[in-house]
């Protein structure tokens, strides 16, 4: 399991659930620092090779989450003050802002 974290005015984190992932590639697509990068995923579905599927760089890992809610099979995890931030109505009614 990866994970990143960063504390500030909100604490945030993510963390990245390899039983979860299938290795499709969806976050290190859209990371936008190149935090996130695909192990060799034959191998490592194989068992040959006892790795993750994603290797998080901690160092570029900004923690904005993106990877969390592209992620279709929910194994990138996005917390904000220990909650996830997929459960922030704010958030994932990303369409509505002007109401705030």
């Amino acid at each position: 399991m990866a994970s990143a974290h960063r504390e500030g005015q909100d604490n945030r984190e993510v963390i990245h659930h390899n039983d979860i992932c299938v290795g499709c590639g969806i976050c290190s697509d859209i990371c936008p620092t190149n935090a996130l990068n695909l192990g060799p995923i034959l191998p490592i579905a194989r068992g040959i090779v006892d790795m993750d599927y994603i290797r998080m760089d901690e160092n570029k890992c900004v923690v904005c989450g993106l990877c969390s809610f592209a992620c279709p099979f929910n194994a990138m995890e996005f917390k904000i003050n220990n909650l996830a931030a997929k459960k922030y109505e704010r958030i994932s009614k990303m369409g509505s802002w002007d109401k705030y």
